[in-house]
């Protein structure tokens, strides 16, 4: 047996020197195949598991742990993203029924006015059509964008169609994440906002429907 083998024996890891690491010399190997069955092998291990942690090992993995809780974030709330012009908003989806492609508007005799755009067919029904931007206090686009899309929007038994410049997709937020509307934005947009959560880049308005709906009521009046 070499030195380096006797200091392994001495050491408690026979298994390093004359088990299957080492020379195999190791007569308990004729009943036990592999020093893994062997309990010599298992009582080393529970030693292992058993031994106290490194100083300051406990606050450590605490602090890991808390820190992943923090940058975990909880989605509690699910938007639609929309874009009109260079400003991004949220609808939340649980008033959104459907994305529908971009048509033809009918305009409503002597009714047809500020936010009120007119009709559109959906489906087979008419639905009252307005302008997102109008309401919120934002410039129409001089050209219609290439990518417009027909947002259809319910609340209660009541139906409102909205064109968008565009539609990104639905993006999860917590409500700890909504901030309040900065002093920056519209003071429409503001009024039918509950304020703004982040994402990417972009600061994002929290629509109210409730207060959109309100509007738009009081519009047709």
């Amino acid at each position: 047996m070499t030195d380096e083998q006797i200091a392994l024996r001495l050491a408690g890891r026979c298994w390093e020197a004359i088990g299957v690491r080492g020379d195999r010399s190791c007569p308990e190997l004729v009943a036990a195949v592999h020093c893994r069955n062997c309990s010599v092998f298992a009582a080393a291990g529970r030693s292992l598991v058993d031994r106290p942690p490194p100083e300051g090992y406990l606050a450590e993995q605490t602090d890991n742990v808390a820190a992943r809780s923090t940058r975990t974030r909880r989605a509690d709330r699910s938007l639609l993203l929309i874009r009109l012009g260079n400003e991004w908003l949220g609808i939340d989806t649980a008033a959104v029924v459907e994305v529908i492609t971009d048509r033809r508007i009918h305009r409503i005799p002597h009714r047809t006015s500020g936010a009120l755009l007119g009709m559109v067919n959906v489906h087979g029904q008419l639905q009252l059509c307005a302008s997102l931007h109008r309401v919120v206090g934002l410039d129409e686009p001089a050209a219609r964008s290439p990518v417009r899309r027909l947002v259809v929007t319910r609340r209660d038994q009541e139906f409102w169609v909205f064109p968008v410049d565009e539609v990104f997709n639905v993006v999860g937020f917590g409500s700890d994440e909504i901030e309040s509307a900065p002093m920056t934005v519209t003071a429409a947009i503001g009024t039918h906002t509950r304020g703004v959560v982040a994402w990417r880049e972009h600061k994002v308005g929290y629509l109210s429907m409730e207060s959109l709906f309100a509007s738009l009521r009081r519009s047709l009046g």
